[in-house]
């Protein structure tokens, strides 16, 4: 497959103009590996917040396909310093959405930053203590299992029949 930049987007979308075909556009914006394009999904969803549910839901599938994480490291703080105030101003299912969706990819600054930000957090905000909760603790479980998969792989590549000679 090539991949397919914006004006290729636009094309498909002028072919498709269903709902389907615009929810496909968003969620292909958002998924195209460049800042501009992790910025404008970012925007759209957290900044301006104006997106329907399964249009902001496609912009959401879309902003983690990522090859490099570099694209998406810098969203980890934003997240922890948006999602209060986007679970306080929206409605239920598009702060969930958010909360769930946007939750930063598992490594261990993800759990330490979703702990300091669980200390802070206002004891009455129960339901996004529980989603940062959920999200910490499976967030924790993918760092043990990258640690046991790299130490086996470390532990394969030190055992090769090379090296036993």
């Amino acid at each position: 497959k090539q991949a397919i930049d914006a004006d290729g987007i636009d094309a498909h979308l002028a072919q498709d103009t269903s709902l389907q075909g615009r929810l496909q556009a968003l969620t292909a914006r958002a998924a195209i590996p460049t800042p501009e394009a992790k910025a404008e999904a970012w925007r759209l969803v957290v900044t301006e917040g104006a997106l329907p549910n399964s249009q902001q839901q496609a912009a959401i599938a879309g902003f983690f396909r990522v090859h490099d994480d570099a694209l998406v490291t810098p969203y980890s703080s934003r997240y922890f310093d948006a999602v209060t105030g986007v679970w306080t101003e929206r409605t239920h299912e598009l702060a969930q959405q958010i909360a769930v969706g946007l939750f930063p990819r598992a490594a261990q600054e993800t759990v330490d930053a979703a702990q300091a930000f669980l200390d802070r957090l206002d004891p009455a905000l129960s339901g996004l203590r529980r989603i940062v909760l959920e999200r910490q603790d499976a967030a924790r479980r993918a760092v043990r299992a990258q640690a046991v998969d790299a130490a086996a792989v470390q532990d394969t590549t030190a055992h090769t029949p090379e090296a036993d000679r």
